[in-house]
Order: structure tokens, then C-alpha cells, then sequence
């Protein structure tokens, strides 16, 4: 691959590439999310990002989802790995032991000769081809680094999707940088999601927003508000699979709980945020709800909303906790998501109410909606017939 002489305007995203990729040569996994709509670039920072790994003499295995092919198992991985596997010396796999070869035939078409055509993978059973996967990818990795280059992961189909997750979840443990491309608003066809008021958002308006948190796909979700914010989020957030790094790279505000110092800090950058006009986001329930049902408000957010005479907007959403469960990873059935945007509170109306008073109001507002969303998540998801499968 032939190095670009110029990337224009993309300098931030270019010195985090050459960080991964000073990481991988010392010998530790990452992963890295490319995230847009179309036409913004992802496609050619992957290109970018490739032929950098390929100069410093790592293994470059590069696949593409499509949407034609989200009926074909593991499609996208075989696109990236199944020719190589091909070439690859027979010996090498040999070191890998005859069941993780079998497992690794029920993925790529390339190794058919070692499967087994009496075993089939159930739905159950899958962790097994997971681990295999894994292991392939550190044997790969042996020699030289190991870039896996997905694009167009949002057109993935299920088993590949379930597969990326259970790999980011337990990396490899090699020098493997896994690093998709994907359009956050293209949701996957299992999660249906609502928006009710949407048209309250003023876009020329810097708000503190709140919301009630019932999972790690809140983050994700909330991109369908299609507005511009910054997350406020613990720090061990930023460490989770795909979504911690899209957060480090948009550089949002870590906080680390229980630390005062952090929490200074925390609340220093959301007024630098909130002065330059943009708006913050925070879960004021500190966590995520392990049910469903609202937890105690801290008060951090109505702090900094009575400190900067900044406007509130309350923000409820409810089916994530059944989508992905506090101890869930992966995506089981078909959800309906509702997300419902709140009157904004404006600073005139809480100036003279102290916060505790502030934050117990807006959490019986918060309190009151969520039951009346999630009779119409309910209904909408029985009229549609898409009541999902219980979650892990």
C-alpha cells in the first residue's frame, strides 16, 4: 500500500491512529470505532489507517458488510479472513489443535476440510466458534501485529455482529487492533426506535440534559436525537468495547466517581463546554438501573444548571434495560425503544429554588413519564408484533 501524501483537515484523527498503532507494536490489543454519516471519510481514514499499519509491517486483513449479504453467516469476517486463510501454510493452523479448526470450518469456507459434518453450532453454543476466532486472531499475531479493518459494519449481518462483540468484549490476547466502520444512525433492524419530541430541541440553545439511564445502550441511542452534546460519563465507561472509544475520540468528560478531585474537574469542563454553546449531557442516577426503575438523582447536573443560568431539558427513555441488560453484551431478539424529549426548564423558573429542590422536581417529572412510555413502548412493539426474545 502506497502511503497518502495529505489527509486534509484530519490531523486529531490521524496523531489517534499512530497512537494505536504504537500500542499494537508494543504488544497490546485495541479497538477503534470510525463513526459518520456517509461521504464524511470513514471509508478513507480505514484506507489511511491500513496502509500505516501495512508500512510498519503488520497484517493487514480488511473486510466490508453489504446489505445484500446480511443473510450469509459471519460474512464480513469471511471477507476479511478467508483468502488469507487460504494461502495461509497448513502447519501454522496445526498449532491451533483439531476442535478450534473444526470450530473455525463452521466460519470460513477456506478451512471446509477440517469440518466436521456432523456438528452444527447452535445459537447456544456459539461461544465455542467465538473462541476459536479468538484464538486464530492471536495465532495470527504472532509474528507481526494484526489490524482487522471492518467497514460498513452497520450492514453486518447477526452472527458477525454477535461475533464483533463477543471479540471486543474479551480481546485478544495478542497484538490485534479490531477497528470498524460504522453509521451510528444506520440502527441495527432488531432495535426500532421512537422519538417524541424531537422539534422541543432548540439547536442554538446550550442545555444541560438529563436523562434516566437504563443501559450501555443509552449512549448509542441517544444519537437518534440528532443534536449535538457532549456525554458526561464515568471513566471506566471510556474503556468499554466500541462505544468507550468513540467517547474518548469525541472527547467527552470522564468523571471519576467517588474521586473530588476528578468530580472538580468534571464539572469545570461542562462550563467551559456549556460557555463555548454546547449543550451537556449526564444520567444524574450516577449508574445504570439494574431494573428499570428510577434511582436516586445526584445532584452534579442542577448544580452546574443553577451555577451557569443554563436551561434544563429532561430526556426519559425506556426498552434499552430489555435490549441490553446491565449484565448483557449482546443483542438477543427484537426491541422497541422510545425515547420522549421533555419541556425545557428554563433558569427563570428554578433561580430561586435551592438544588435539592430542583433535583427532586425534576425527578418526579422523569418519575411520572416513564410509566406512560412504557405503556406506548409496549403497545407499539405488540401492534407491530415485535416483542423480542428475553435478553441475556
Amino acid at each position: 500500500m502506497r502511503l497518502s501524501e495529505h489527509l486534509v483537515g484530519r490531523a486529531e484523527e490521524l496523531d489517534s491512529l499512530e497512537l494505536l498503532l504504537a500500542r499494537l507494536d508494543e504488544g497490546g490489543s485495541s479497538a477503534l470505532e470510525l463513526t459518520g454519516e456517509p461521504g464524511i471519510g470513514k471509508t478513507r481514514l480505514l484506507s489511511e489507517l491500513a496502509a500505516r499499519a501495512d508500512a510498519r509491517g503488520h497484517t493487514v486483513l480488511s473486510g466490508r458488510a453489504t446489505e445484500l449479504e446480511r443473510d450469509l453467516p459471519f460474512s464480513v469476517f469471511v471477507d476479511a479472513l478467508d483468502e488469507y486463510l487460504q494461502a495461509l501454510d497448513p502447519r501454522r493452523l496445526a498449532a491451533l489443535g483439531e476442535g478450534v479448526r473444526v470450530e473455525l470450518a463452521t466460519v470460513f469456507p477456506s478451512l471446509e476440510t477440517h469440518a466436521d459434518r456432523q456438528r452444527v453450532a447452535m445459537q447456544e453454543e456459539r461461544y465455542r466458534t467465538y473462541r476459536a476466532v479468538r484464538q486464530l486472531l492471536e495465532l495470527l499475531a504472532r509474528r507481526q501485529p494484526v489490524v482487522l479493518a471492518l467497514d460498513d459494519v452497520h450492514w453486518a449481518d447477526p452472527a458477525s455482529v454477535e461475533l464483533l462483540g463477543a471479540l471486543l468484549r474479551r480481546p485478544p490476547s495478542a497484538p490485534v487492533l479490531v477497528v470498524l466502520a460504522v453509521r451510528p444512525r444506520q440502527m441495527d433492524e432488531r432495535l426500532s426506535v421512537t422519538v417524541e419530541g424531537r422539534e422541543k430541541i432548540d439547536r442554538d440553545t446550550a442545555y444541560v440534559m438529563v436523562a434516566n439511564h437504563q443501559s450501555l445502550l443509552d449512549i448509542l441511542v441517544f444519537f437518534r436525537l440528532f443534536t449535538h452534546f457532549k456525554w458526561v460519563s464515568k471513566i471506566e465507561n471510556f474503556r468499554v468495547p466500541v462505544v468507550g472509544w468513540n467517547m474518548s475520540l469525541n472527547r467527552y468528560i470522564k468523571l471519576r466517581r467517588g474521586d473530588k478531585p476528578s468530580v472538580e474537574e468534571m464539572m469545570a469542563a461542562c462550563e467551559r463546554t456549556l460557555a463555548g454553546g454546547n449543550s451537556v449531557m449526564m444520567f444524574p442516577e450516577g449508574t445504570r438501573s439494574p431494573d428499570g426503575k428510577l434511582k436516586t438523582f445526584k445532584h452534579g447536573a442542577f448544580t452546574l444548571a443553577k451555577r451557569m443560568g443554563t436551561p434544563l431539558l429532561p430526556i426519559v427513555i425506556d426498552g434499552t434495560a430489555h435490549a441490553l441488560p446491565k449484565r448483557g453484551f449482546v443483542l438477543r431478539g427484537t426491541y422497541h425503544i422510545r425515547i420522549r424529549v421533555l419541556d425545557e426548564i428554563l433558569p427563570a423558573s428554578f433561580a430561586h429554588k435551592s438544588v435539592e429542590e430542583l433535583m427532586d422536581e425534576v425527578w418526579r417529572v422523569i418519575a411520572g413519564e416513564l410509566p406512560t412510555l412504557a405503556e406506548s413502548r409496549a403497545a407499539a412493539s405488540f401492534s407491530r408484533g415485535r416483542v423480542g426474545a428475553s435478553a441475556l
